[in-house]
């Protein structure tokens, strides 16, 4: 593989040779373990001449295992059209896939746009149209030369821009478009474990907890995909390990065209906020409103984890705690345009709940409250009658039930602008069968996924690893 790469003279600065394979009209490239996306970002800038008109990024997103770290270890090169892929991590269903980014160069810039986003590696490899071979060891495969198809006869799909399709300026409650995160380098964090009183501790090693909580996300994606549910998906910073709760650093507002990057307590925390992904986002919207600086004076506001939002009433509801100061939030709102509804919440001990998402959630047209957490009966009933009095349906979940992460739900757009309801499995168990009716009453669909190891260790549940974006 090393000769075609010696013969296009490619500077491959931080990328490993192992991750490249070049096939003249189209050059692969593996980011994962070995390979960082920043790396190849940067290909794009010192090498752009020397590279072909097709770039195709395999993401590793949800295996990061050191037996397939490598591009080489999944993918071979059998004939000019026929290449050897790993069952390992063939299939759109399996586990461990890996998932293609297409970039395409402009003909008049000679600049590289995203033209695919996130196809399963056979699906990419078979639709540009190689002929495919899977097994479970490329060394001991016996390659029969007379069968293989020798002639390629390469086409791409260059119509795409799946970033500039996500802002359309509509005024909507609910998004087909989400962001999530995959939870590479996932761990107990010592800082939020002090407030967040959802997490547990664990005996397990780091490379346990990791693993778990990768399988577990990459289930997850694969349920909201299969439900029409738009998924982009971004590389974290390592050393983040809360990275996979990202609704807490940004918002998104499509009706104002604008992006917004919260304050966060946790000094690991403020790493999530990473500049290539911000930067990609950008060109979608108008304008960013930053409230970073209040940082300095250790006033906080998480996102979408301390504000839910009625969008198309514009109210924010939240609940002040050591993460949603009151200043911060009235300033929030000013800009915003957005009425506010705050309180105060408590676990069953009597302690503070860190963020509303866990008590709260408001979709199209139902809510999901735990009122027996709003210690003050004039809050509970402001609440109460301000959600009604927009057309709720409201339902009532005890305290055991919050702590079953029953309010960490969030609604979303399925095919069709299909109302999803989206929640973990443990939280599906914890309503009632009654509740589940009267939830069916106002969505099509409810989605539950099992993410123990993500609940248990990070604190956090389904709506926390769920971005929307408008």
């Amino acid at each position: 593989m090393e000769a075609p790469l010696k013969k296009r003279r490619l500077r491959l600065n931080n990328i490993s040779p192992e991750d490249v394979i070049d096939l003249e009209e189209l050059l692969i490239i593996g980011c994962g373990l070995e390979t960082s996306r920043d790396s190849i970002a940067d290909l794009f800038i010192t090498a752009r001449a020397g590279l072909p008109d097709h770039v195709a990024v395999v993401r590793d997103l949800f295996d990061r295992s050191h037996e397939r770290r490598y591009l080489s270890s999944i993918l071979h090169v059998l004939s000019p059209a026929t290449l050897f892929i790993n069952s390992g991590v063939y299939g759109s269903d399996n586990i461990n896939r890996r998932l293609v980014t297409q970039y395409t160069r402009d003909e008049d810039t000679g600049e590289y746009h995203v033209t695919l986003l996130d196809v399963e590696l056979g699906v990419y490899l078979s639709s540009v149209g190689f002929v495919l071979i899977a097994g479970e060891d490329y060394d001991s495969y016996q390659v029969d030369l007379g069968n293989l198809v020798t002639e390629a006869n390469l086409h791409f799909d260059d119509s795409h821009r799946p970033y500039e399709l996500l802002c359309n300026g509509k005024a909507r409650h609910t998004t087909n478009n989400v962001m999530m995160i995959p939870p590479i380098g996932f761990q107990s964090n010592i800082e939020t474990i002090e407030d967040n009183h959802f997490m547990q501790v664990s005996d397990s090693t780091p490379q346990e907890i990791e693993r778990s909580a990768m399988k577990e996300f990459s289930n997850f994606h694969l349920n909201m995909v299969e439900c029409g549910i738009k998924v982009y998906l971004f590389e974290p910073n390592t050393d983040a390990p809360d990275s996979t709760f990202c609704n807490n650093w940004i918002t998104t507002h499509g009706y104002e065209s604008s992006m917004v990057l919260y304050p966060l307590k946790a000094e690991s925390r403020r790493r999530e906020r990473k500049e290539s992904i911000i930067n990609i986002l950008k060109g979608a919207y108008r304008e960013v409103i930053s409230f970073e600086d209040y940082e300095n004076r250790d006033l906080i506001l998480e996102g979408t984890g301390s504000l839910v939002l009625d969008r198309m009433n514009k109210i924010a509801y939240a609940v002040l705690s050591e993460r949603c100061h009151k200043s911060i939030l009235m300033d929030w709102a000013s800009k915003m345009g957005y009425e506010l509804c705050f309180f105060k919440s408590v676990d069953m001990e009597g302690r503070p709940i860190y963020h509303t998402n866990v008590m709260m959630s408001v979709g199209t047209s139902l809510a999901v409250v735990c009122f027996d957490s709003i210690p003050n009966e004039d809050d509970q009933n402001t609440l109460r009658s301000k959600l009604q009095d927009h057309g709720y349906r409201v339902i009532d979940i005890t305290l055991e039930q919050m702590n079953e992460f029953c309010g960490n739900i969030i609604e979303v757009q399925g095919y069709h602008e299909s109302k999803v309801l989206c929640m973990s499995t443990r939280a599906y168990n914890a309503f009632s069968n009654e509740q589940k009716i009267q939830m069916m009453k106002e969505v099509d669909e409810i989605l539950h996924v099992d993410i123990p190891t993500i609940e248990n260790i990070g604190g956090g549940g389904v709506r926390c690893c769920i971005c929307e974006l408008f």
